[in-house]
Parts: C-alpha cells; structure tokens; sequence
C-alpha cells in the first residue's frame, strides 16, 4: 500500500499549480487579456434586458453597503454570493453604468475559460499545452447562441466559475500535506458555500459532483483524502441552508409527468446551443462515452487525471438529471441551465482530444479541423458584425427631456430604462392584479414603491408600455378567435386597472412602440395599490 501510494503521490504532485508549472496558468492569462475585447464585443452584439439591469442595481445596492440585501424581493437564484459581487466590484470602480451589463458577464465567462483550461491540462505533461489551446479555442470562439447565453448576465455563468474553482480547490486537497490538505478542504467548502447560497443550481453541478467523487476515493482507495473532501462538500450544503439572505421560496417541482417534454427539450437545448457545428454535439457524446471507459479501466489506480474526469462527468450527469426531472424546463430559453454541461463537456472533449493525439495523430488534426474551424469561421463572422445601440437609448432621451424622472413599466421595460439612464429615471416594475395595479414582487426592492419624499410629492410621474405589435393583435394562431378575444380583454382590464389605481392621465403621449401615460401630482400613495 505504501509503495502503491507513494508511486500515486508522485503522480499527483505534478498539480495544476506546480511552481514549475505555473507557464500555461500565465499563458492562458495572457491569451485572454488579449481576447477580451472580442468576447465583449460579442456580448455587445445581444440587447440587454431587465435581467441584466437588476443584477446591477443588486451590486450598486451591495456597495452601498447593503450586505444581505435586505428589503429586496429576490429569487431563489439570487446569485448574492456568486454574481452579484463581481457587479458591485464594477459598480465602485466605474459608477453605475450600463456598460456593466456586458462588461461583468465577460469577466466572468473568462474566468470560466481560465479554469476550463487549468483544468484540461490536469494530465500528462506532455499533453498540458495541447490540451489548453484546444479548450481556450472551444470556449472562447463560442456560436451567436452559446455567446448570447453565456455572455448575459446572470445566467448561471459565475455558479459555474465557482464550481470549477471547487474542484480545482478539491485537488489540492489531494496534493498537499499537513495544513495544506486542511486548506484545500477549506477552500472546497467556501466555494461551494458561496456557490450554493447564491444559486440552488450549484448544489446541482458543484456539492453533488464532489461528494460522489468523495465517496469513489474512499470506496476505491480508502485515501484519508477523501474525508476531507467529504466533509467540505456536506458542510457546504448543511451551512448554506441556513443562509441570512431571503429569497422567495420557489422550488421546480421533481415530476415524472412532463418527462417526455423534457428529453425533447434536452436535446432541443442542445442543439439550440452548439449549432452551427452539430459535429460537436457528437464529438461531445463521444467523448462522454470514452471518459466513462477510461475511468472504469483505470479505476484500481488514482490519479489526478482521473479525479478531474470523475468531477466532471459526474457534474454532467447531475445537470442532466435535475433538467429532465424537475418542472424547470419550459421552452428553449431555458437551455441556460444547461450552460453548466455545455463548459464540462467542452472540457472532457479537450482531454480526449489531447489523448487521441498520442494514438492517431492524424484523427486528432482531423477532428480538430471538423470541431474548431467551422466554430472559428462562426465566430470571426460575428466579430465582423457592428453592434447596434440599445433600444432603450432614444426612450432614455426623450423621457430626459420631458423631466419624466419616476415612473412604472411592465418588468421588461423598467430596470433596464433605470439603469440605461444611468439611475437618473427611476423606473419601477409593476405588474396588474384584478382590477388594480400592485408592485412587481421579484428582483424589485420594497421602498421603491413607498411615496417619494415630501420636496418632491408634485413631481409627474408616468406609466409606460409597449403598443407595438398591439397585444390583441398577438395571439397564438391555435387559439383561433378565443386568443384574440382574451388579448382584447385583458387590453381593456388594463386601461380600467390604470384609472382605478391612479385616476385619469392627464396626459398620453406616444414614443416609437411606447405610450406614456403621464399624472401631473405625486406618486401614489401605498393605499392606492392592489391588497396583496
């Protein structure tokens, strides 16, 4: 057993953070210091939205001091402790600024692709630098639509840089003697922690992941090693359930009744994210199937290699379980929760790649050209593409000249004005309840509906949505006459929700696709919206 663990030891300690090793670490830096203003052009190429805005004012309010957060309707999802940070970092160095939409989510997706590539080299020497250039050129040179997701901002991006550290920092636990095993375990736990606090989805890809590969060394191996992973992993779910920080309780629902729906929006997803290049869909399934074979062949010796394989693909499997089993999945949008598998796979099909190179040469130069150059062509097409200016940013304007400082909108319309106007038109979400309109409970903060303060009581305010296409005029075409008649009458219950929760305009005015109704007092009082 010694001998058997000191040759293992020997194995392990060429680490991802070997001091004489740290050449692909800073390579890799380099490479995506000089990368970054193509990524952000492509994340400037997508029109913003309120998403993006709320996780901004989030991180304005955390500068502000505001920790926990306190006084915000948040989601589950809140990404407190994964996102949010990196937006309230942004928010201190450069204001409130709209540019942070694009600017954070790159960042962090660079992140991502930084440990994606620290990651594909934890092999053979040999095979290290190979490794890294394949997975920088399968991540950073992504499709319109992998770009469109992982680019906005938040869409689960940060939990799996964050979960990526963890197995990073679970490795070390493996590497290191005396208290550095301790400060690996450590670093497992606050990762997960943070990872798990902001987004449910972590304990998904990064608890669950580290925890089987935990239970595999100790049943396997009976390394020590594997305790102190254990518990880094189980304490991080036990603290995080009681974390200061509340949310609105919305849990997806685990059913086997939309089971069917699920499997066909799975590979919808799929398909929806890597096309333009369908062969690396393939190239990914294959590579699943070779990373299984390789750690059931391997699986009476322990190597760092492998371990990551066993993060990875367990990371995987769990993803894909969570999408087909639970209520989550409801159209292609939510092919963003499948962003986690998407990084993983790219990351294993790296490793193949690299192993492939040292059994047929020309079969790796082959698949390299099928899997990378089309992405390549892709993407140099989109770097060639002018971005256009926000679509709020005329609405902005002419609301700043008509002094309209405060007002309402449908969620869609009113963080991302707010923020587009760089805080200085504060418009606030709101959504239509019976027969009044009532605050938009979600991403929103409870005093933004209070009355402003006294100085400013006669100040107009305004109520703002989109004519254009009319509502009536949009219906589902299998709905026949009934959607247009329900689009019609929920037209007019909103006129009638506006004059019994604010009275008559006393102005109406018209802006491109907008009307703005405009009152000439104060805001409404409190008792003015609907009972909730």
């Amino acid at each position: 057993m010694d001998k058997f663990r000191s040759k293992n030891i020997f194995i392990l300690k060429k680490a991802i953070f070997s001091r004489e090793k740290l050449f692909i670490p800073g390579l890799a830096l380099l490479a995506l210091g000089l990368w970054f203003p193509q990524l952000l052009h492509l994340a400037q190429l997508r029109p913003p939205n309120s998403d993006d805005a709320t996780i901004i004012l989030t991180g304005a309010d955390l500068a502000s001091g505001n920790w926990l957060l306190r006084g915000w309707n948040l989601p589950p999802d809140s990404f407190i402790t994964s996102d949010v940070p990196f937006y309230a970092l942004g928010n201190v160095l450069l204001g409130l600024k709209p540019g942070l939409m694009q600017i954070v989510p790159t960042v962090i997706f660079c992140g991502v692709i930084f440990l994606s590539i620290l990651l594909s080299g934890s092999g053979l020497v040999t095979s290290r630098l190979r490794n890294s250039v394949i997975a920088f050129l399968l991540l950073a040179t992504p499709s319109y639509t992998l770009a469109s997701l992982a680019l906005e901002g938040p869409i689960h991006m940060g939990t799996v840089l964050f979960c990526l550290a963890s197995f990073i920092a679970t490795t070390q636990i493996f590497t290191n003697r005396g208290a550095g095993k301790l400060a690996g375990a450590g670093l497992t736990f606050v990762l997960l922690t943070l990872g798990i606090v902001g987004d449910p989805l972590a304990l998904v890809i990064g608890a669950i992941p580290v925890g089987l590969a935990a239970l595999a060394v100790l049943g396997l191996y009976r390394f020590k090693e594997g305790w102190y992973v254990l518990a880094a992993a189980g304490l991080a779910v036990l603290l995080s359930r009681f974390s200061p920080v509340k949310t609105i309780p919305v849990t997806p629902v685990i059913t086997f009744d939309q089971l069917d729906q699920n499997v066909g929006l799975l590979a919808e997803s799929f398909l929806y994210v890597l096309l333009p290049n369908i062969f690396l869909l393939i190239a990914g399934l294959l590579a699943l199937g070779w990373t299984f074979k390789k750690l059931w062949g391997e699986r009476k010796t322990f190597t760092l290699a492998g371990l990551v394989d066993c993060l990875l693909l367990a990371g995987i499997a769990a993803n894909i379980a969570a999408f087909l089993f639970t209520s989550a999945p409801t159209d292609l949008a939510t092919a963003r929760y499948l962003l986690p598998t998407v990084v993983f796979g790219f990351i294993l099909l790296a490793k193949r790649l690299g192993d492939l190179f040292e059994v047929r040469h020309w079969l790796f130069w082959l698949a390299c050209l099928v899997l990378i150059v089309p992405t390549m062509w892709s993407f140099m097409e989109l770097a060639n593409t002018p971005a256009e200016p926000a679509p709020q940013t005329a609405l902005v304007a002419w609301l700043d000249q008509q002094r309209l400082t405060e007002g309402y909108a449908d969620y869609w319309d009113a963080n991302i004005l707010t923020v587009q106007s760089e805080n200085k038109i504060r418009v606030r979400p709101v959504r239509r309840e019976g027969l009044k309109y009532a605050p938009y409970r979600w991403n929103t903060r409870d005093d933004w509906y209070q009355p402003f303060p006294p100085a400013t009581t006669l100040q107009p305010f305004f109520m703002l949505y989109q004519t254009d296409p009319p509502p009536f005029r949009t219906t589902d075409p299998g709905q026949g006459n009934a959607g247009i008649t329900a689009k019609i009458t929920a037209k007019l219950l909103d006129r009638l929700a506006l004059l019994l929760t604010f009275g008559p305009p006393t102005r109406i005015a018209s802006f491109d696709t907008y009307q703005i109704l405009v009152w000439e007092r104060g805001t409404p009082q409190s008792s003015a919206w609907a009972r909730p």
